[in-house]
């Protein structure tokens, strides 16, 4: 097929992907003060890095499957900053470590058509995710899981002043671990900490904090469905 050009709003090779897809596994960097949104960067830190969280994690979906490393450069990213219009769903597996870096929200998305509504949200494709040294806030949803027997580890993560801080939905036999101290997670601040739908069953979170939510501490939503069998344990 013809050779892909990534960036040029055509995709000659019909993948439906304006991207490269031959990505491989391997360690990732962002940097949104030096980087650079093109296939020729991402490999190393500073100006070797991508620029915007996005557009690295498109290249990894898009990217063959395999287990692969993201490492966020410290500072702020924000819909302003990321320009994006599109949620971060990842749909491989990947480590992400911010680093001490924090997503934010609050910027103005009116005239996004699809917003940044959740930090990141993962999806059935991905069955290793980890994320961690990474404070996320000011989104509807912190981070959104829909996964099928998956394991989501939360390390050293803050989710604060959300809707929601973590939502399952859909997810069905997925491992959710935020941690025993030094590195447990607290999900605090938010208007519900943790919410299970209906849908989703014989999942399993444990460890990390919730607290100082302003709603429900943790929501199981009703089913008419046989017992759902979630498990929560050891939560602070």
């Amino acid at each position: 097929g013809a050779t892909e050009v990534p960036n040029d709003t055509v995709d000659q090779d019909c993948d439906g992907s304006d991207l490269k897809s031959d990505l491989t596994p391997a360690t990732y960097y962002v940097d949104p003060v030096n980087g650079n949104d093109d296939a020729t960067h991402g490999t190393d830190p500073g100006v070797q890095a991508w620029k915007t969280l996005k557009f690295a994690v498109e290249m990894i979906n898009n990217g063959a499957a395999g287990d692969y490393v993201l490492n966020l450069a410290p500072g702020t990213y924000s819909p302003d900053s990321e320009v994006l219009d599109i949620p971060l769903i990842l749909e491989q597996n990947v480590t992400i470590d911010g680093s001490g870096a924090v997503l934010d929200g609050s910027g103005n998305q009116d005239s996004a058509q699809r917003p940044w509504t959740a930090g990141f949200i993962v999806s059935p494709g991905a069955s290793k995710i980890a994320i961690q040294n990474l404070t996320i806030e000011n989104f509807e949803q912190g981070l959104v899981v829909q996964s099928d027997g998956g394991c989501v580890d939360l390390i050293n993560v803050v989710i604060d002043s959300c809707e929601t801080g973590l939502k399952l939905v859909g997810s069905y036999q997925t491992e959710v671990d935020l941690h025993d101290p030094p590195n447990s997670s607290v999900i605090t601040g938010s208007t519900t900490g943790i919410e299970i739908t209906a849908d989703s069953a014989g999942n399993t979170i444990r460890n990390g904090t919730v607290s100082n939510n302003t709603g429900d501490g943790i929501v199981v939503d009703a089913s008419n469905v046989a017992p759902s069998d979630n498990l929560i344990t050891d939560i602070d």
